[in-house]
């Protein structure tokens, strides 16, 4: 989730007949659900596995089958909110996020769960880019900064807040309680969002060609399930993702077609958002791993492992607000480069933590302050350089880049922890889902040595981003303006 500091948001008449603080916080809501959704299937995932019968490879397809839609339509949502104005494309996000929640709570198959997982994802990708383009056409320019602010703090707070409430109702009434919160408060937000954010006039007008579109959507929802696959079907799965990546090169080689999703690309640009996506990539993997080891490892409640969580999100909050300094200190180079080595020793400390529960709690607070430190300055790399009315572009691009990290992460860290646990366990062995009801000691040894090959996978991929980044990055990246001086 990308936030454009002061100097970066683009000036824009607001309305000021009432006060902007209600609206910044059922905007800020708004995001809140949809980051829900993104991280709250974790939690549920044991308990659904076991009831619907989820080997390894379904279960990673109901979590990224969200993350993955959610990235695919980001870039055209975008230019929907342009076209449509924020207000209106909020609410039409909400609704359809508590759609997909309706469907979820009736869901008794498989499928049906991809299908809500699939909706409210589309619904997700509408919310996003409206909710912040609410907030800079709402709040006036003198208070813009503050505002942010407080929608970036209500934000992660109710994350957080979600992640416990949701794992309270999953003990209480199972998985599907989840999916029952998601439609509830979607509604409820969509009321308050009318009643609350003023009629927003479009600020676009120009727009994503469809062939561009298309290749975005076909590419995006190709290639992560595909990934997903490629373990069980090989030929198959490898055929469609390089169809897949054919997609995205396709958009990415062609410079009209490049221009209308970045923009001008730059160095600057590139790594803010390979940071920001290794950065989603760490989350999403770190916390497939980490609800399963705690439920079906270490026998801890839904609602226990969702507190768990709250000092990772502290330790991302903290590593937030230290980030500006760190980047003054060291420069924004080594900043995020710190911030990808603190996380990746986190998830080293992860791995060896696994037998022991506030251990590895402790270990992934090191994981959040890494993020933390990492993110924001990554963001500002992103939109710094930017033109002002590419800004929104932009920062559409980059949350599309970091819901594709999400999706990955869930992809390589779970198909470690996968691979490791059947060689483990042996072909018989009951899947960790299974392990709620059925906790063989066979297949919890095998659990605990498959997280922890599975964070250490994620370590090494975090070093190598830091790696790449330090390669890229130069020392002093390019402002904005002074590429316009140039």
């Amino acid at each position: 989730m990308t936030v454009p500091t002061k100097s970066t948001a683009p000036a824009v008449s607001a309305p000021v007949e009432r006060s902007h603080w209600p609206a910044v916080a059922v905007a800020a809501i708004a995001v809140a659900v949809a980051m829900f959704n993104n991280t709250s299937m974790n939690l549920a995932l044991p308990a659904l596995a076991a009831d619907l019968d989820l080997d390894s490879t379904g279960m990673r397809v109901v979590v990224v089958s969200y993350s993955t839609v959610f990235a695919a339509l980001l870039v055209p949502a975008g230019f929907v909110t342009g076209r449509w104005g924020a207000r209106r494309t909020l609410v039409a996000g909400l609704i359809v996020m508590a759609v997909g929640g309706v469907v979820g709570l009736y869901a008794d198959a498989p499928a049906v769960v991809v299908c809500a997982r699939v909706v409210l994802g589309a619904g997700a990708a509408m919310v996003t880019p409206a909710s912040l383009a609410a907030i800079i056409q709402v709040v006036p320019a003198a208070h813009r900064s503050a505002a942010i602010s407080v929608w970036t703090g209500i934000t992660v707070v109710g994350t957080a807040l979600g992640q416990v409430g949701g794992g309270a109702a999953i003990a209480w009434r199972g998985w599907q309680s989840t999916f029952a919160m998601t439609a509830v408060v979607g509604a409820l937000c969509a009321l308050a969002v009318l009643a609350l954010v003023p009629p927003l006039a479009a600020q676009r007008s120009d727009a994503l060609s469809p062939a561009t579109a298309l290749l975005l959507a076909v590419g995006m929802i190709a290639l992560v399930p595909a990934l997903n696959l490629v373990t069980d079907v090989p030929v198959p799965a490898a055929i469609v993702a390089v169809l897949a990546v054919a997609c995205l090169a396709a958009v990415l080689t062609h410079e009209h077609r490049r221009r209308e999703v970045f923009g001008d690309l730059d160095r600057e640009s590139i790594a803010g958002q390979l940071v920001n996506g290794a950065a989603f990539l760490a989350v999403a993997g770190a916390m497939f791993v980490l609800t399963q080891l705690l439920q079906a490892g270490h026998g801890l409640s839904a609602l226990a492992a969702g507190a768990a969580v709250l000092p990772t999100t502290a330790a991302t909050i903290v590593g937030a607000v230290t980030a500006p300094v760190l980047a003054r200190t060291v420069g924004p180079r080594w900043a995020v480069v710190t911030g990808l080595i603190t996380t990746a020793l986190g998830c080293v400390a992860a791995a060896a933590s696994t037998q022991t529960v506030p251990l590895v709690i402790g270990a992934m607070t090191i994981v959040g302050l890494g993020i933390g430190l990492a993110m924001p300055t990554a963001t500002e790399l992103v939109v710094s350089t930017a033109p002002a009315d590419r800004v929104g572009t932009r920062t559409a691009a980059n949350d599309a880049v970091q819901e594709i990290g999400f999706a990955l992460g869930v992809t390589v860290v779970g198909s470690a922890l996968a691979v490791s646990y059947s060689m483990r366990a042996g072909p018989d062995a009951p899947s960790p889902g299974a392990l709620l009801t059925d906790a063989v000691q066979p297949g919890l040894d095998a659990l605990l040595t498959a997280s922890r090959n599975a964070y250490l996978v994620e370590a090494a991929l975090l070093i190598a981003a830091a790696g790449v980044v330090a390669a890229i990055l130069p020392r002093t990246p390019i402002t904005r303006a002074e590429r316009t001086d140039g």
